[in-house]
């Protein structure tokens, strides 16, 4: 009963230290208004000052408050549940393509596409230069090649979950049981070792058991190669481990021959298309020849400008130039066909005319 006795006093001295420490807050408080309000009538401080200072005094003792009466609560250890929502300030439409921009206004459409070609190597023939570089570029070669980085020890991309000593994790992503015919046991030429043992076949994966990077996809226009998509919804940690992973696969090599960009973009001001291409020619003495072009297609043909209109009165114009020439043109035809047809009348009349009168002799 004593310690409880002696707990209440404590408990009750704490609340009137605590009732006497806010009257002398307010106290002061009320001294520094008057004090300001009095500079502001001697002319000592402007208006300004005297808001700014009275805004100081307001949240001193806001803060004095605070401090006074959080010291003279008591401290509770339970856990409490409160629920909250938080705004990551994520405008971003999940279900919808990401906004990618050229300049101000070109909207990217589905995103970069870059296409390589590589030749297979082929003895050079016997010159003075033979000793130099013996092999040549031979014709387009579409074998795969690269190496898949997430799965190679060593590489900034390598993802230690994937780390598989045995190969089944390995195996079961490129799995050669479904393809019909998997090569095994090949003799590597330069080595003559063999090389890509069962599970491991000769079409999926290169001769260190490391699967393949870039396979062979043909595409109407471009030579045979192997093409890699940058797709507009990749966030830009994305972007960057794939053009990483692009890179570490080796998608350029010694044995490249060309590479294309293509991206098409569309201007909503202008309602205009624009193919973009940029292509890159590795010469045989080693030098990169760059060409570029960009086609546009408006989707607006004949806008309400001086220059469209008079475009659009030639193009009529030619038009009916071709109108007419074509109903001359069948003109002619219709009247050499004709004109065929009577000289071949006559000429049977000169065939029937001599036996007429030698019947009537």
């Amino acid at each position: 009963m004593a310690v409880a006795n002696r707990q209440l006093a404590a408990i009750q001295s704490l609340s009137e230290k605590q009732a006497s420490a806010l009257a002398d807050l307010d106290a002061a408080t009320n001294d520094r208004l008057n004090a300001i309000s009095v500079a502001t009538q001697q002319g000592v401080i402007n208006l300004y000052q005297a808001l700014a200072v009275w805004k100081m005094a307001r949240r001193d003792k806001a803060l004095s408050n605070k401090i006074t009466k959080l010291a003279a609560s008591p401290c509770t250890y339970e856990p409490q549940s409160i629920e909250f929502s938080v705004n990551n300030s994520n405008n971003v439409e999940t279900n919808t393509a990401r906004e990618r921009t050229l300049g101000l206004n070109n909207r990217v459409l589905a995103g970069l596409m870059l296409h390589t070609w590589r030749t297979q190597d082929v003895k050079c023939p016997e010159t003075r230069f033979s000793k130099v570089e013996s092999c040549c570029s031979g014709p387009i070669d579409i074998s795969p090649y690269g190496l898949d980085a997430v799965f190679k020890l060593g590489s900034p991309i390598f993802n230690p979950d994937l780390y598989d000593p045995d190969g089944k994790m390995l195996t079961s992503i490129y799995n050669c049981s479904e393809i019909s015919q998997p090569t095994f046991n090949i003799i590597e030429a330069a080595t003559t070792l063999t090389v890509n043992a069962p599970p491991y076949c000769a079409e999926l994966y290169n001769p260190r058991n490391i699967p393949y990077a870039f396979w062979h996809l043909p595409l109407s226009g471009l030579p045979a190669g192997f093409p890699v998509f940058f797709d507009i919804n990749l966030s830009h940690e994305a972007a960057a481990t794939w053009l990483q992973w692009v890179q570490e696969g080796l998608l350029v090599d010694d044995r490249t021959r060309g590479l294309a960009a293509r991206l098409i973009s569309y201007n909503a001001d202008l309602k205009v298309f624009a193919a973009i291409q940029v292509d890159f020619d590795f010469q045989q003495g080693g030098s990169i020849k760059v060409s570029h072009r960009i086609y546009t297609l408006s989707l607006e043909l004949y806008d309400a400008t001086p220059a469209n209109l008079a475009r659009y009165a030639f193009e009529v114009l030619l038009a009916g130039c071709i109108v007419m020439l074509m109903v001359l043109q069948l003109k002619d035809i219709g009247a050499s066909v004709l004109t065929q047809k009577v000289g071949q009348s006559m000429e049977g009349l000169q065939y029937i005319w001599p036996v007429r009168c030698h019947c009537a002799a």
